[in-house]
Order: structure tokens, then C-alpha cells, then sequence
């Protein structure tokens, strides 16, 4: 029989995906009233570890501070005289339940209420796990799992890092840590399927395992970003964008649409930027994780095609068409008749700087037309005559 490890450091055991109460280190607080108060007695609170049942901690007040990730019971507790030996840290806590019992001792138990500690991570950000004491022999692969809160395996990797591509949105999510040598468990969590499925080979290759969980949060927007204001000036043929800011991990994005943006460039440490290759329409913005800056719109008016020259002109064969380019953008020519239906039309690239384009005019009919010339935003039309 195959045999299938699964390990996970510093991870509980439970496997139910319980909604978080708060997010480590956390505070959980609680009170109780209706207690003995006369001399001698003695109220306080105690912290256990519901899959474990052991005492994590005993407080007075019935806060307790800096709770790192699980699942816990809290318990009221009212005795009088001396604490009971089993009332400590790390004791079990059915060890003074068991005291309680005897009516001997004068203790009263009330409780519990129960607290779901999540590690917490913001969207955007990468979940990192890590493991040891694992089985590295031949064969043996360690595989990290992440599944969400309805038992979909959404990724699988041998790092340990899990980025938002992986875990797509906000929510609930366990990674489990995988440790086999074998080939069917390996195949089954590439297959991306559910996470039960998993389970239910534990059965039949004596596996067990822990796993812990994560909440990923839409996190408040960085104060920084809520004070950065984008601005935008067009210049002709190129667009400047400045903002009052030189933070970390900024992102500027870029639209046609206003809609659908695209990353532009990532402009870490830099408080401006230069688009020397702008659309007509331009919409940028700034982003930082899942939130944006203010949107600047751009419309550039720039030009391309300058001193166009057309000879001869009449013509009865060919025309000649002498212009200067700033760049090799595809430039579409059409050429109409006096009644404005096209006769003509194509397309082709210029190069930086000088041109000369021909255009065959022998196969038209003598008479008046216009032949206009298209880049970018420009247009240019001029009248042209042919003549046999």
C-alpha cells in the first residue's frame, strides 16, 4: 500500500472553512456576569484550542491579546480558594472539566463561546507557506495546494507562493502541504478537481494531513494612494503624466476606451512620465494593488504627414506624391471621383522622413477627383486632375 504524507508547519487540523472572527495577531474579548463575588472566590477566563483542547492562555479580564490563526473555545471559570493544579497553560482542558464533576470542588464552568483566528493577506499581495520535516527520499514531491471554501483546488505549486492569478478574488481559502511519492495523488491534484477527492484516497493510502487558513481581504486603499493626484498635458506628439508622488509599486495604465486598460509601465520610485507613442483618445491612470488614482484623458492632435506635395497635377499617367513623414505608421490613401464614390483605396508604410509614393492614373476617366491620405488622426485631402 502507498503511502501518502501530508505535513504543514505550525497548521491546525481542522478542515471545516469557519467564518473568520478576526485576523492574527488578534484581540478576542469576552465577558461574563452573574458570577460569585464574595471573598475567596475567584473569576477568570481561559483560552482553548478547540481541535487540540489544550489551555492557550489564562486571563483575568477575558481579553486576550496577539491570538495567532485557529479555531477556540473560551471559557468562563469561577472557583473558590486555590487554582486548581489543571488550570494552567498547556493542561487539558477536559482535565478540569473531569474536576468540575466532583462535586467536591467548588467550581463553576461557563462557556463556551467560540472565535475562528484566520491568517489574513490582502488581495494583490502573494501567500507564502513553508514546511519541514518532510519526506525528501527518492520519488517523494512536496506539493502545496490551494482550495477554496467550496473545495475547488485552484492551484498547486512546489514553492509554497500563491499571487492573485492563483486565487482570483477575496474569500476563504486553505493550503495544504503535500508530501507523496505517489503518482495517482500527484496526478489527481494536477487535474485541479476538488479537494475531497483527495480525501477520499487518504482512506486507502493511510494519509493524514493538516492544513491552515486564509482570508484574503479587499484591503482599505493605502493612504498614500488616496492622496496621489495624475496629471496629464498633451504635446503634439507625445503626452507628459505627473503626479505629486514617488511611491513603491505603482503601476500606470493606459486606455483607448476609457474602459479596458492595459499596463503602461511600472513607475516605481518616478513621479512623471512621457508617452511618445499616444492614440488619438488616451485615458491613464495610476494603480496600486486592487485601487486606482483619478483618470486623465488625452486627446492628441498631432500630425504626421507634412509637406505633401502631389505633380503633376494635371496628369494623364502618373502621379507623384512627395511627403514627409515623422514615423513609419501606415498611412491609407483613397482616391473619389467628383460625385464622392471611392474609385481607389489602399494602404502601405512609410518611413521616417523623406517619401515618394506613385499612383497609376492611366485606367481613370478624365475629370476631377480627390485623393486623400489618412494616418493616426490626420487627414489630408487635395484635388487632383485627370486629364488624356
Amino acid at each position: 500500500m502507498n503511502k501518502l504524507l501530508i505535513i504543514i508547519l505550525l497548521l491546525s487540523q481542522f478542515v471545516s472553512y469557519a467564518q473568520c472572527d478576526a485576523s492574527e495577531p488578534a484581540t478576542l474579548s469576552v465577558s461574563a456576569s452573574g458570577f460569585e463575588a464574595s471573598a475567596g472566590y475567584t473569576q477568570t477566563y481561559v483560552l482553548v484550542d478547540s481541535v487540540s483542547g489544550i489551555i492557550q492562555d489564562i486571563q483575568s479580564t477575558g481579553t486576550f491579546n496577539s491570538v495567532v490563526w485557529g479555531e477556540y473555545h473560551i471559557y468562563a471559570v469561577n472557583f473558590e480558594g486555590s487554582t486548581p493544579s489543571m488550570l494552567t497553560v498547556d493542561s487539558l482542558w477536559s482535565s478540569l472539566v473531569a474536576f468540575d464533576t466532583n462535586a467536591e470542588n467548588c467550581i463553576a464552568l461557563l462557556g463556551p463561546q467560540s472565535f475562528t483566528v484566520c491568517k489574513s493577506a490582502c488581495y494583490n499581495s502573494t501567500i507564502s507557506v513553508s514546511t519541514s520535516s518532510y519526506e525528501n527520499g527518492t520519488n517523494y514531491k512536496q506539493i502545496y495546494v490551494l482550495v477554496n471554501k467550496n473545495d475547488s483546488i485552484y492551484a498547486s505549486n512546489t514553492l509554497g507562493n500563491f499571487t492573485q492569478t492563483d486565487y482570483l478574488d477575496s474569500g476563504l481559502f486553505r493550503i495544504f502541504a503535500v508530501n507523496t511519492s505517489d503518482a495517482a495523488v500527484e496526478a489527481e491534484i494536477a487535474d485541479a478537481g476538488l479537494w475531497s477527492d483527495i480525501e477520499t484516497m487518504e482512506l486507502s493510502t493511510c494519509t493524514e494531513y493538516i492544513s491552515i487558513q486564509f482570508s484574503i481581504n479587499s484591503c482599505p486603499m493605502p493612504m498614500n494612494l488616496k492622496d496621489i493626484v495624475l496629471y496629464g498635458q498633451e504635446n503634439n506628439d507625445y503626452n507628459t503624466l505627473e503626479w505629486n508622488s514617488n511611491d513603491d509599486n505603482l503601476i500606470l495604465e493606459k486606455s483607448e476606451n476609457g474602459i479596458l486598460f492595459q499596463n503602461l509601465t511600472n513607475v516605481t520610485n518616478q513621479d512623471n512620465y512621457i508617452d511618445y507613442n499616444p492614440s488619438k483618445m488616451n485615458y491613464y491612470r495610476l494603480k496600486a494593488g486592487k485601487y486606482y488614482s483619478n483618470i486623465v484623458y488625452l486627446e492628441n492632435k498631432f500630425t504626421n504627414l507634412v509637406e505633401l506635395n502631389i505633380f503633376p497635377n494635371p496628369s494623364n499617367d502618373v502621379i507623384n506624391i512627395n511627403f514627409m513623414s515623422k514615423n513609419s505608421s501606415e498611412i491609407n490613401l483613397k482616391l473619389s471621383d467628383a460625385l464622392g464614390r471611392s474609385v481607389f483605396s489602399t494602404s502601405f508604410m512609410p518611413k521616417e522622413g523623406s517619401n515618394i509614393q506613385t499612383l497609376d492614373v492611366r485606367d481613370f476617366s478624365s475629370g476631377i477627383y480627390h485623393i486623400t491620405f489618412e494616418s493616426f488622426n490626420q487627414r489630408i485631402i487635395r484635388k487632383i486632375i485627370i486629364k488624356h
